[in-house]
């Protein structure tokens, strides 16, 4: 059995408000084998599709109606309190003060529009490859503390 490749194993989930950015971001990632691809344009719905699908990226701009990429990333921070939950904003805003803010919130990185695809495959690409080790991690520390519970309940009822 071959095992699944990081495109396969991916869920994304894009939120931004431009109809031609988020089929862009679509057709790149469908074009390099990503298929559980995810988007919304309406960023108050971010949160509660990033509940339902948990994904292991999202690629978020800045600038949007009713709630900007700050306010996002805050909500989904606020969801994944207890995790690694990479964020890649894909934003036209350049200004040095909005870039750095944007990391010191959440971000994991940062792009400009317009977007060089190519940097943008590597950056997703590596933000993916990180996520995947830092959830084995995870699940490598979780498999101690369950066999000491199962033996814990084992020894409870053989008493």
């Amino acid at each position: 059995m071959n095992p699944q490749t990081i495109e396969q194993q991916s869920t994304i989930l894009i939120v931004d408000d431009h109809e031609s950015s988020v089929e862009l971001l679509k057709a790149l990632l469908t074009s390099f084998g990503y298929s559980s691809i995810y988007s919304t344009m309406d960023s108050r719905e971010a949160s509660k599709m990033y509940s339902a699908i948990r994904p292991d990226l999202v690629l978020l701009d800045l600038h949007m109606p009713h709630m900007d990429g700050f306010q996002v990333m805050k909500q989904l921070k606020e969801l994944e309190k207890e995790s690694y939950a990479p964020i890649l904003i894909l934003t036209s805003q350049n200004d040095k003060d909005i870039r750095l803010k944007a990391l010191k919130e959440g971000a994991t990185d940062i792009l400009n529009k317009p977007l060089n695809l190519a940097e943008v495959m590597f950056r997703i690409q590596n933000i993916l490859e990180i996520r995947l080790l830092h959830r084995r991690v995870r699940d490598q520390n979780k498999a101690p503390d369950q066999k000491v519970r199962e033996h814990t309940e084992e020894l409870n009822q053989s008493r």
